[in-house]
């Protein structure tokens, strides 16, 4: 009970801090996606070197940073493009002078850590705020809504293999309940766009499952519980936002496909 309250109260304290970041300003919103996707890389580069691995943790998270300032400043564009390509390149030379015997694993992981958590919410920090509060929210709602329904209802396993606790009810209940705020939300918020937003949930809260298992796969294979612990009662960063690393690009894709590519 005492975990419960502790993650209900630093739980709160996160939605707080997340809705008035999005809803302050551009800034603010493109400060909380980076210390979001550079939290997250950090603390997945932690575990791959606590699983015996290697990785340049510190030039991969500065050019990170690096890449999500340009991403801030000139959105997609060539100039991002060059930005990415010159890192890219820049990692693939720094192993030259490194005395590592595993080169093409040390630079598969470090170009990993950055395809898993920080192109998600570079894609992420192009969107206004009411579509990225709208993110924000279908990833809670389905990890809220599993939570209650698995506890209640929960019979059959998800994915015992990686996460024991999951059940297919909950799962279902989740998505079940992230569809029907996001059409609510779009009836009453988006002018009458019921059916979009309702597509753009159902998509969302799947992907957004698939990320929590793969965030367990990572932290079972290396033999962890969590992935840090600077969110009371949730773990680490990565614990927090698994599921948004994996909803955020299929937000993205799925809203500009519905809201800009469909209506020319």
């Amino acid at each position: 009970m005492k975990n419960i309250i502790t993650r209900a109260l630093s739980g709160a304290v996160l939605v707080f801090v997340i809705m008035a970041a999005t809803f302050w300003h551009e800034y603010s919103r493109d400060i909380l996606l980076a210390v979001i996707g550079i939290g997250c890389q950090i603390e997945l580069l932690n575990l791959i070197r606590k699983d015996g691995m290697r990785s340049m943790r510190y030039l991969i998270s500065a050019c990170s940073a690096l890449l999500l300032l340009f991403f801030a400043i000139y959105g997609l564009g060539y100039i991002v493009a060059f930005v990415a390509v010159i890192m890219v390149l820049a990692r693939f030379i720094s192993e030259l002078y490194t005395r590592h015997e595993t080169p093409f694993q040390n630079i598969a992981l470090d170009l990993f850590t950055t395809l898993y958590t920080i192109i998600p919410v570079a894609a992420a920090s192009t969107l206004d705020a009411w579509p990225l509060a709208m993110l924000f929210i279908m990833v809670w709602i389905n990890d809220v809504g599993a939570f209650l329904v698995g506890i209640t209802m929960g019979r059959h396993k998800l994915f015992e293999r990686l996460s024991p606790k999951k059940t297919w009810e909950g799962c279902i209940g989740g998505i079940v309940l992230t569809i029907a705020a996001s059409a609510a939300a779009g009836e009453l918020l988006f002018d009458g766009q019921m059916w979009q937003w309702a597509v753009i949930g159902a998509l969302t809260a799947v992907s957004a499952v698939f990320g929590d298992l793969f965030e367990s796969m990572i932290k079972r294979s290396i033999g962890v519980k969590d992935s840090g612990n600077v969110i009371p009662g949730h773990g680490g960063m990565l614990d927090r936002f698994d599921a948004l690393l994996f909803g955020a690009p299929v937000f993205w894709v799925s809203y500009n496909l519905i809201f800009k590519l469909i209506t020319l």
